[in-house]
């Protein structure tokens, strides 16, 4: 069966509270389950699970979705992963029908997990061999006992240039693979040999456990070599999307919510084996997009653990951005010169390693810092301008108007100015270079682009009416009356054109769907969540007369916010006959609506 066969099939026959119930336990509450959410801590129930829609939200840290989503949070997985996981658990078939192609990538993924798993065996082998004496009497001389090398499966692979092929890597199809994987090399004239050789390897592992890749530290004293080489991106691993430790550490993190990022192997070996299990580390790359949403999924908070050198400093801001962007509150510790994580692990206990980890500054405060050029108040006038206009241009990359506001108050505050002046200057500067708005850009961009104060109960409204079409497709019927709105939340922009798209390409809409749209921000649709746990409505008529309650209502909050705009401006003349006869028909058009409201006994949106 195809994919969306199989996504329709286990939403229809897998009862996603029943699902659910075998991770967390569920009490029936009206028509939803109520349980504890396995995504963050808490002592009172806000998790909802709608068996009828086939969906979730918690109320507390705003996690919703499907079955599919779930499984992907839960086991930290894939959706490809999670439809497997669900066929397991289901006894849905997957691969049913697929096309050779699929079968074919499904088979070759499982021989490089079964490749990858057997190599390092082999490695661990050779490590505990006289022929890798040398490599484990390095990691025992680095501190860590027999227990702490078996946890991590660390091997050894051994000098010389032929050892994985005569014994793990016979055939042609597995030397092919395994030159995919990073264990074999061809070079010019053909010939094939190890890739990694004199090198202690660390195996990687995905969240299930499986083994995915290696990353190798040399013992060579050749300065030339490179001390790490991690294995290439292949059809089982993407360096930009894993993380080290993510096996071990995931059940911590869950559990406390939050984590300490590090920037090597070692480091995240170091600090686990001394108790601070919630450790990961990212693999051979600058810290990535991907990673921050693992740890979103993950975790509440961060602590980036990072070397007091200048490359610490240069990955603690590039790491802050992106997980600040993304929503993850975050703290930057920088160790003291010359000392790493590892080695804090090593001359530390639990208790002092603790201490050192939580004291540092908050992930906001380093970012203003940083793009102040280390400028504050006591600073010379010419190095404060510098400093301010570097704030400015990094201020500018940031999205929300919230996050600008807050660098620019924090930027303030360090410098010795007031906020009212810089901001003053940033618009200014902004205005000066912003593009111009096309005639012919969509009505959602003009939307989006407009900031406007938004009169309250209007984004309540808005997102009522849209959750009230995804919860009942028929109401679809109004598409020409919703079409004419101009809808005062930039959120609600998106979810509309978004729905209006599916609608007239004939895809199906249902909270499950919308909630597992990857093609919506995940902030979009988790805002839309809790209005889709509001009580249904039975009567098919009822439904009508409250979309239009809501419609009606939806008007008036958008004549009501028209005509504010104008009083927000006294000074205006009284022969400003323009202005004066938008007012007029702003009032007329709510008193239209006021009364439409006045004749009809259904109140619900009665304003």
């Amino acid at each position: 069966m195809s994919g969306s066969d199989f996504k329709e099939r286990v939403r229809r026959e897998v009862p996603i509270e029943s699902y659910i119930s075998r991770f967390i336990p569920l009490k029936k509450a009206g028509k939803n389950y109520l349980g504890l959410c396995p995504f963050h801590n808490e002592k009172t129930p806000s998790f909802n699970v709608n068996s009828q829609g086939g969906y979730y939200h918690c109320f507390g840290c705003k996690a919703s979705g499907d079955i599919f989503r779930f499984v992907m949070d839960y086991n930290k997985v894939d959706f490809v992963r999670s439809m497997e996981i669900l066929s397991e658990a289901s006894g849905i078939p997957l691969t049913s029908g697929k096309s050779p192609e699929d079968n074919e990538r499904n088979k070759r993924k499982e021989e490089a997990y079964r490749i990858n798993q057997k190599a390092n065996e082999f490695f661990v082998s050779c490590l505990h061999s006289q022929a890798g004496k040398q490599a484990l009497d390095y990691l025992l001389g680095r501190g860590l006992s027999l227990d702490e090398i078996k946890k991590f499966d660390i091997g050894y692979a051994l000098e010389g240039f032929q050892n994985l092929r005569p014994d793990i890597l016979r055939t042609s199809f597995d030397e092919e693979l395994g030159i995919e994987l990073g264990l074999l090399k061809k070079n010019e004239k053909g010939n094939i040999y190890d890739f990694y050789r004199n090198r202690v390897m660390f195996p990687i592992r995905d969240s299930s456990g499986r083994f995915v890749g290696f990353s190798g530290r040399t013992l060579s004293t050749d300065t030339v070599e490179a001390k790490y080489i991690n294995s290439p991106n292949s059809i089982v691993y993407d360096k930009g999307r894993q993380v080290f430790n993510l096996y071990l550490a995931s059940e911590e993190i869950r559990n406390l919510r939050t984590v300490y990022l590090v920037e090597g192997v070692m480091d995240a070996i170091g600090l686990y084996t001394k108790g601070v299990q919630n450790v990961l580390a990212p693999l051979g790359t600058s810290f990535t997009e991907n990673q921050s949403k693992i740890l979103k999924n993950l975790a509440d908070k961060v602590y980036l653990v990072m070397d007091g050198d200048a490359a610490g400093k240069k990955g603690a801001l590039r790491a802050s951005e992106i997980l600040l962007k993304d929503g993850l509150p975050t703290e930057v510790v920088f160790l003291d010169q010359g000392v790493d994580p590892f080695e804090l692990s090593r001359s530390k206990n639990k208790a002092e390693i603790r201490n050192v980890l939580e004291s540092g500054r908050s992930g906001w405060d380093f970012l203003v810092a940083e793009a102040l050029l280390g400028a504050d108040a006591s600073s010379e006038p010419e190095l404060k301008k510098k400093g301010i206009r570097s704030l400015f241009q990094f201020t500018k990359k940031w999205e929300k108007e919230t996050d600008r506001q807050l660098f620019l108050t924090e930027g303030a505050k360090k410098i010795g100015l007031t906020y009212q002046a810089l901001l003053n200057d940033f618009r200014m500067e902004k205005e000066q270079f912003a593009p111009a708005v096309s005639d012919n850009q969509t009505r959602t961009q003009r939307n989006i682009a407009t900031n406007r104060p938004i009169k309250k109960g209007a984004v309540e409204c808005e997102r009522t009416l849209l959750a009230k079409l995804v919860i009942y497709p028929d109401l679809f019927r109004f598409a020409h009356r919703l079409d004419e709105l101009v809808f005062l939340d930039e959120t609600s922009v998106i979810v509309w054109e978004w729905l209006y798209t599916q609608f007239h390409m004939g895809e199906a809409i249902t909270p499950a769907e919308f909630l597992s749209a990857e093609s919506l921000p995940e902030k979009i649709r988790e805002s839309l969540a809790p209005f889709l746990m509001q009580e249904e409505i039975a009567d098919e008529e009822d439904q009508g007369i409250v979309f239009e309650e809501l419609i009606m209502a939806q008007r008036k909050f958008f004549h009501e916010n028209e005509m504010n705009k104008y009083y927000m401006f006294p000074s205006m003349s009284e022969g400003d006959f323009e202005s004066i006869s938008q007012i007029t028909y702003h009032k007329n058009e709510i008193e239209k609506i006021n009364s439409y409201f006045r004749k009809h006994s259904h109140q619900t949106m009665r304003k």
